[in-house]
């Protein structure tokens, strides 16, 4: 090779480097950036949280201890891990981690009619810094839901990453009154249909595995928005409950919907369906994220 050419192709090596650098450098976060999460659990199950945040690949600052609403939560270092934090996904400047807290008590003062929420978290990392960030919404309840096994009997549920079905035969006459979720603000994208199966000639035993891959559209059922209330059902009629999580929705998913019902002599009872999502996240969510989390943040 020509003395000339050579330089030429170490200037040219340069320059590439020094613009992959200053691509990289810009690409990097000053800070993790934390996910919405929407949880509403009892205080048993809710003892051990994982928030989800997106971090530096090259990042090994740990997170020391974590506030909710002023009540501090324990790390909790899993058998099987090495660190208080876990990879969930690798990406090409950023990695999705998850944290466990262990949640000890909670003062008595925190719960309002039952609940306890809160919307901000504080983080406190080992190098003496803390960050207070947006982590959605998380509801804890004092005592445990109760479940009417007198008008409800849960005959299989499926979920997927984007789906989750329940079908329940109805084992007393019924009335109907209400199918709600916790978090209004998930209604907008995350989708509910209600199937009334009136008859045994419709097909109650569809299998469930039919369900989590059936189009949207041509799933069975209202929308949980076109149903009238109360719905009036009758002993061994079924009752099928399919959501699905919207496209635009990448948060962190665990709830309950309630059914809220009375039965024929008047009797006031509950049931729930249990709802969980866990996106898997593309590098383009991962930018999505980042962006729509700086702007609430200045």
């Amino acid at each position: 090779m020509k003395p000339k050419h050579f330089y030429i192709a170490i200037m040219a090596a340069v320059i590439i480097w020094a613009g992959n650098y200053t691509y990289f450098e810009a690409a990097q976060l000053e800070k993790p950036v934390f996910l919405d999460h929407y949880y509403e659990m009892d205080f048993d199950s809710a003892r051990f949280l994982a928030f989800y945040f997106i971090t530096n690949k090259f990042d090994d600052t740990e997170i020391q201890s974590v506030e909710l609403d002023g009540v501090e939560a324990y790390n909790y270092n899993e058998p099987d891990r090495d660190s208080q934090e876990k990879v969930v996904q690798e990406f090409q400047h950023q990695n999705l981690k998850t944290i466990l807290v262990y949640l000890p008590s909670v003062p008595a003062e925190k719960y309002k009619n039952g609940t306890w929420q809160f919307e901000n978290i504080t983080v406190h990392y080992e190098n003496g810094s803390r960050q207070t960030v947006p982590i959605g919404m998380v509801k804890i309840n004092a005592q445990p839901r109760t479940i009417s096994t007198k008008a409800f009997e849960f005959k299989g549920s499926g979920s997927n990453q984007q789906r989750d079905v329940l079908k329940v035969r109805i084992i007393d006459n019924l009335s109907i009154k209400e199918i709600s979720s916790p978090f209004l603000s998930l209604e907008n994208d995350t989708k509910i249909k209600v199937h009334h199966i009136h008859k045994q000639s419709e097909n109650i035993q569809n299998p469930l595995r039919i369900l989590l891959k059936t189009e949207w559209n041509k799933v069975p059922g209202k929308d949980k928005n076109d149903v009238l209330y109360p719905m009036q059902m009758k002993k061994n009629e079924w009752l099928g409950l399919y959501v699905q999580k919207g496209k635009k929705e990448m948060a962190f998913q665990k709830y309950e919907l309630k059914i809220e019902g009375t039965t024929e002599d008047g009797e006031n009872v509950e049931s729930f369906m249990y709802v969980q999502f866990s996106p898997y996240l593309s590098e383009k969510d991962v930018q999505s994220i980042i962006a729509l989390k700086s702007r609430k943040t200045k």
